[in-house]
């Protein structure tokens, strides 16, 4: 779930973001019209992964919705949560609190928001399922990368078309709420034109190689979010 807004990604502004409109837009039964999409190239994107991308979907997409991307077995859940259920409405995955996690996120310009801590600091991530790998920002204190342990260097190439170098290591001492993920492989790059993209700075990005772990779920219409043990 991403959206370009009025900046890109973390290796620099996206190009031919302009607006365009939408008359119609299905996913399986469900109709979405008369919407605004941002134009961008996807082209490296689809050479990088060799497959034809035509789009992305967006939060905004979803904010009536409760999502569960269930990635071990390729399976999208949507249900659209009527007035009526906006307190009650719950999965039935969802029905045993035992084999799950529960999440606040926080949504802001369309982006996910939400806590973590390393070493006993807290950060604040965005959740991105459009991004490949998890990303911690360099400009962080020493503190932070007491527990990243660096391996090697890597060449990124993200929603703009600037390429640029990276590090790319391990890290741990890293929890959620109550879980504990004792290792994480993340990317560190400096953060700053995110600054712009987020209306604030952030200090991470949770992306496809710590969401795709598990099975995990959000409810935008509560502000929750649902990791599976």
């Amino acid at each position: 779930m991403v959206s370009f807004g009025d900046a890109g990604g973390i290796t620099g502004e996206a190009s031919g973001n302009s607006p365009t409109d939408i008359s119609l837009l299905t996913l399986g039964p469900i109709r979405f019209s008369k919407m605004v999409a941002d134009r961008a190239n996807l082209g490296h994107i689809e050479n990088s992964r060799g497959v034809k991308i035509l789009g992305l979907l967006g939060v905004q997409l979803f904010k009536r919705f409760e999502l569960i991307i269930d990635y071990e077995s390729s399976r999208l859940y949507l249900h659209l949560i009527s007035r009526k259920e906006s307190s009650s409405y719950q999965s039935q995955q969802l029905k045993d609190p035992e084999t799950y996690h529960t999440f606040p996120i926080n949504i802001q310009e369309n982006k996910l928001l939400t806590n973590v801590h390393v070493g006993g600091k807290k950060l604040i991530f965005v959740i991105d399922t459009g991004a490949e790998a998890n990303v911690l920002d360099s400009r962080l204190p020493d503190r932070i990368f007491e527990n990243v342990s660096i391996t090697r260097r890597v060449v990124l190439t993200g929603s703009g078309s600037t390429k640029i170098e990276a590090l790319y290591g391990d890290m741990s001492n890293m929890k959620m709420g109550e879980l504990a993920i004792s290792s994480l492989p993340v990317l560190v790059t400096n953060l700053e034109k995110l600054c712009f993209t987020y209306d604030r700075c952030i200090d991470g990005m949770l992306g496809f190689d710590f969401l795709s772990m598990q099975k995990i779920g959000f409810n935008f219409v509560r502000n929750k979010m649902y990791i599976w043990k």
